[in-house]
């Protein structure tokens, strides 16, 4: 099945974040960048909140393969979608707000974030135009853990 077709297929908002989420279990790069209309829009937390339009799919993939690294290296196994709200702001604009567990072997939580992202409807096709998300801080919090713990196994 092709991405565009996986996207048409998908008729509901909830089908969406699942199916978005799957490919980062898959660590399919590809599949995920195939979910953003661009340019496209990510609001990160940080001790400053980082804002980063993206205009293509290749400044996009560098942030997406970051992601995808850091959760192989972790052992990142899936993610479980433990709240989930939608807002219809028309039948082609949604936001959907997302608290997301980021789950290790055995489903035991890593990490968990929020995010709101924002989707615009395309001839049938739901695509990603805005992530607001609070999720780096905590990702890289459990990145620098596994990296002092596995520096202090090499000692």
């Amino acid at each position: 099945m092709t991405p565009e077709q996986n996207h048409v297929s998908v008729r509901t908002l909830e089908d969406a974040m699942s199916v978005y989420f799957a490919a980062y279990t898959k660590g399919d790069v590809d599949e995920i960048l195939d979910w953003f209309l661009l340019p496209c829009h990510f609001v990160s937390d940080a001790d400053e909140v980082a804002l980063m339009p993206l205009a293509t799919r290749e400044a996009c993939r560098t942030g997406v393969e970051r992601v995808v690294n850091w959760h192989r290296d972790l052992g990142v196994e899936g993610r479980r979608i433990v709240k989930q709200s939608i807002i219809e702001l028309s039948p082609r604009i949604s936001c959907v707000d997302v608290v997301v567990d980021v789950l290790v072997a055995g489903g035991l939580k890593l990490y968990d974030f929020e995010a709101v992202y924002t989707f615009v409807r395309r001839e049938e096709t739901w695509r990603i135009a805005a992530i607001i998300h609070n999720q780096l801080p905590r990702l890289l919090r459990c990145v620098r853990a596994h990296e002092a713990t596995s520096a202090n196994g090499r000692q």
